[in-house]
């Protein structure tokens, strides 16, 4: 099954959560696969192989074209407090 990366991206991007808690949780990536094919207009989309495609997006790293990296909020030792 050929995956539209651009739109995987920005549902990645969306959901903020990492690929391994996706792919490891099916609640999750059932909601993630649902997002792809309503904006893919995708009637039926493999969970298994939409997992392994993001896994494999995940270890590209973002600058050969794989998953951003996500923005997380932190409140460590670094963070201001006002």
């Amino acid at each position: 099954m050929n995956f539209n990366d651009k739109i995987l991206k920005a549902i990645y991007v969306k959901h903020n959560i990492p690929v391994d808690t996706l792919v490891r949780e099916p609640k999750l990536i059932s909601c993630f696969a649902k997002d792809y094919a309503n904006k893919s207009r995708q009637k039926k989309i493999n969970k298994s192989e939409l997992g392994r495609h993001l896994k494999n997006l995940g270890r590209k790293g973002q600058e050969n074209g794989g998953l951003p990296r996500l923005r997380r909020n932190y409140f460590g030792r670094n963070s201001r407090i006002i």
